[in-house]
């Protein structure tokens, strides 16, 4: 193989996890266990032997401070402001295939949770494994372990599309169902949820932008940044890309996208000691200073910072960003 490339997007702020996320302190920062999201998902793909090199891409607003908690052999790839992933895939593609156009590139995001490294290695060794002969672009997906309505669902082919391997073809995507298609989706085989990682050539994917969204590529190319229309890669093209494989991984994944993610996630391995829960149903808690007693109530997830204390109902925890906006609006930016 070439050289390869595994490359962490950690662009986004984090919306979502506010008020543990803060523009100054975003999510891929936030302590988790005895590191970072970060620092783990870079870990994980250092442990890979197919991967040569590791690089973090980000925005100008975070680029120092990360730079300062990486190793000094991962690169840093700076966007001059967050425009989603599709604009950060391009650029990291571009950049890197200008000193080294046979490269190959896989990226993960920053803010996953996996378990099981060795299932997690050889998920993406098969993915590269085949994008390296290949001028195809591979995903990994998961097997669903409830109707989440919160991922987007990948559906494979019933047979593998290589002898001994659990590499398949793509049937079609399925954007976050509601929750009665969602429980459709675990009695079927072939549905698996898209955990956004993506693996190709370097001019594979640059091909895959100048066919599919050749407004972006122009912008990208001539360093207009602030014309972007902020899109994902995955809306962008993996959709309209008709003939990308999916690797089905057996390790365990969570995307840490929510408080109630983030905080059932991290307590996994540290309990948080200043949560007293008694006679209450489906809550959480997290407190950093005070102590926080839960007594008889349900579907409730609390978080106590030094400045701020949110009470929420879990059912509205994917949608933490409509607050962070109305806070915007309402003059409360010294809180973002």
């Amino acid at each position: 193989m070439e050289n390869i490339y595994g490359i962490v997007l950690a662009g986004g702020s984090g919306k979502r996890l506010w008020p543990l996320s803060r523009h100054g302190f975003p999510k891929q920062l936030i302590p988790f266990g005895q590191t970072s999201l970060l620092s783990q998902a870079l870990a994980r793909l250092q442990e890979i032997p197919f991967i040569t090199h590791t690089a973090v891409v980000t925005t100008q607003e975070y680029a120092a401070d990360i730079q300062e908690k990486i190793d000094k052999d991962s690169r840093i790839i700076v966007e001059p402001i967050a425009k989603n992933t599709a604009a950060a895939i391009l650029l990291s593609c571009l950049q890197i295939a200008q000193t080294d156009p046979r490269a190959t590139l896989l990226f993960a995001p920053a803010d996953h949770v996996v378990s099981q490294q060795q299932a997690f290695s050889a998920a993406v060794c098969a993915a590269l494994s085949y994008v390296s002969d290949n001028d195809r672009l591979a995903l990994i997906g998961i097997t669903p372990t409830h109707a989440s309505t919160a991922y987007g669902y990948i559906e494979r082919g019933h047979d593998d599309f290589l002898r001994a391997t659990d590499l398949f073809n793509i049937v079609s995507f399925h954007e976050k169902p509601s929750r009665e298609v969602a429980q459709g989706y675990l009695s079927m085989n072939t549905m698996l949820w898209n955990c956004g990682i993506f693996c190709a050539r370097a001019q594979t994917f640059i091909e895959l932008f100048m066919r599919h969204m050749p407004e972006l590529y122009a912008q990208v190319k001539e360093g207009r940044y602030h014309d972007i229309a902020p899109i994902s890669f995955d809306k962008g093209v993996v959709e309209k890309v008709h003939d990308a494989v999916v690797v089905h991984g057996k390790f365990s994944w969570t995307d840490v996208g929510t408080l109630e993610q983030f905080i059932d996630q991290s307590q996994k391995n540290s309990p948080n000691k200043n949560v007293v829960v008694l006679d209450c149903n489906n809550v959480r808690a997290f407190a950093q200073d005070k102590l926080i007693v839960l007594y008889g109530v349900e579907n409730i997830c609390v978080v106590e910072t030094d400045d701020t204390i949110v009470v929420m109902n879990t059912e509205h925890s994917n949608t933490m960003d409509r607050v962070v906006e109305h806070l915007h609006i309402k003059g409360y930016e010294h809180y973002l």
